[in-house]
């Protein structure tokens, strides 16, 4: 397995981690007496304030597992060796660059995600507190990966300055890339990101 498909793996992991704490932690009407649906308490009411940032935190995390997957394309339209290389290392080190944003990000919301879950916001909800742990440990092995990849790739463009050749990896009947066509879509889904990314701090900045 290559840090390429090892580092999808993690990120595939990451995005179903995610969905099951959104599931694990959606906020569940209070039920009465034989399970009816009844009115909050005041208390309920409190938590339930406090736990509409939580889907909107979780919101964030997945918006930011996006970066991760652009690098996963960036990384291996680098692996093809065409001549475009250096349009395609400025997209690879700008994809990397996204995905390192996005790691901070994702440590941030986990922190806050962390910490509603301690206390009298989700008192009860242990599993939240553990899938949150395997979220934080995903989130580690992925920037593991990225480090991997990176050093991987400086060393393959050493022994390609010595040799003075550059490896092609479509030479042994790999599926050959439009190295055009993916470098748009990467570029564009990249920018579509860092406008989202301006609007989710503007919306930061106006709520404090």
């Amino acid at each position: 397995m290559t840090d390429e498909d090892d580092l999808e793996e993690r990120v595939d992991d990451l995005q179903r981690t995610l969905e099951e704490l959104r599931r694990e932690i959606e906020p569940r009407p209070p039920r009465g007496p034989g399970g009816l649906p009844r009115p909050p308490t005041p208390g309920e009411l409190i938590r339930f304030a406090d736990q509409q940032a939580i889907p909107t935190a979780i919101a964030v995390l997945e918006a930011n597992v996006r970066a991760l997957e652009l690098l996963q394309g960036a990384l291996r339209l680098a692996d093809t060796g065409r001549a475009a290389g250096e349009e395609v290392e400025r997209t690879r080190r700008r994809a990397a660059d996204a995905s390192r944003r996005s790691l901070d990000r994702l440590d941030r919301v986990l922190d806050d995600l962390q910490e509603a879950t301690r206390g009298d916001t989700l008192p009860e909800n242990g599993d939240a507190r553990d899938i949150l742990q395997e979220a934080r440990d995903l989130r580690e092995e992925i920037a593991d990966r990225i480090g991997e990849a990176e050093r991987d790739r400086e060393r393959a463009r050493d022994v390609e300055r010595e040799n003075g050749t550059q490896v092609d990896s479509t030479a042994d009947g790999g599926v050959e890339i439009d190295v055009e066509d993916e470098l748009d879509s990467i570029r564009a889904e990249m920018e579509d990101d860092e406008d989202a990314d301006e609007k989710s701090d503007e919306d930061g900045d106006e709520e404090n």
